[in-house]
């Protein structure tokens, strides 16, 4: 999940870059990702824990608890993100007509596997000044970044708990 959301920012800084005339666009690289919504599905799924005494040790309570606010936290910016691309990102780019309607329905396309590339940069790259398009990248960024700090807080976070626990056998 955290590598994909990493890619995920790369290409927003690579749309970024050649908005600003910093780069060229390559056609490699696939700048219909940025449409795809990731779902966080952590082992646990979201913890339902509401009351924690039947823990005896403190520490160890106050470290569930912790652990499952931050759980918390990191399912609802995965869902702002995911939210954001859906709803935002996705609308965006089928408003300025960049989406190629003929990759999507090719004869073969019937199979509902994903369509390479139905994204058309150069399109894009006629809205790289708008304040929309702008909008679409800050947003992006915010929210991946949110959803990557509280992430990798919360492996922090699990880690910390499973050293507790394994101390404590």
């Amino acid at each position: 999940m955290m590598v994909d959301l990493i890619q995920k920012q790369d290409l927003h800084y690579y749309l970024y870059q050649i908005s600003q005339n910093n780069g060229k666009p390559d056609s490699t690289v696939n700048v219909s990702r940025i449409n795809g919504a990731l779902e966080l599905n952590l082992i646990t799924g979201k913890n339902q824990l509401t009351e924690l005494e039947f823990i005896k040790d403190l520490q160890i309570r106050r470290e569930v608890n912790a652990y499952v606010k931050l759980e918390n936290a990191a399912l609802s910016d995965a869902e702002r993100l995911e939210d954001n691309i859906k709803n935002k990102v996705r609308r965006y780019f089928q408003e300025i007509n960049a989406v190629k309607i003929d990759k999507i329905y090719v004869p073969e396309r019937y199979d509902n596997k994903s369509v390479k590339d139905p994204l058309d940069i150069d399109i894009i790259s006629n809205h790289f000044e708008d304040s929309d398009f702008k909008n679409v990248l800050i947003n992006l960024k915010m929210s991946t970044a949110n959803t990557l700090n509280t992430l990798g807080a919360l492996k922090e976070k699990n880690k910390i708990l499973q050293t507790i626990l394994s101390d404590k056998q």
